[in-house]
């Protein structure tokens, strides 16, 4: 079974063009970055991790940013939910690099 019938199967496959690695592009001195998204804990719900690095500027030094975002149904046939979980920063254009 491929990656996008199971997709399909647990209902995520309006949701299956965002599977994969992403990579951030931008120009230059703009933040750089990645996200992924993916099937988890028996493909019950996805998962998107994100990071982001800032570059110094003349009114900040730079910084770095990650985030976690878990998608899940409360029950099957229902709509989707998501939880998303911020993680303070610390001291955006998208192409895939990977597909599941």
């Amino acid at each position: 079974m491929n990656s996008e019938q199971s997709t399909n199967e647990h209902g995520w496959e309006a949701l299956h063009v965002l599977m994969g690695q992403w990579m951030g592009v931008g120009e230059p001195g703009e933040g750089t970055g990645w996200f992924s998204f993916t099937p988890d804990v028996q493909e019950q719900i996805l998962v998107r991790k994100n990071h982001a690095d800032y570059p110094a500027t003349v009114d900040r030094p730079a910084f770095f940013h990650d985030d976690l975002m878990i998608v899940y149904r409360d029950s099957p046939g229902s709509h989707r939910q998501a939880c998303p979980l911020r993680i303070p920063p610390t001291s955006r254009h998208a192409r895939r690099v990977q597909s599941n």
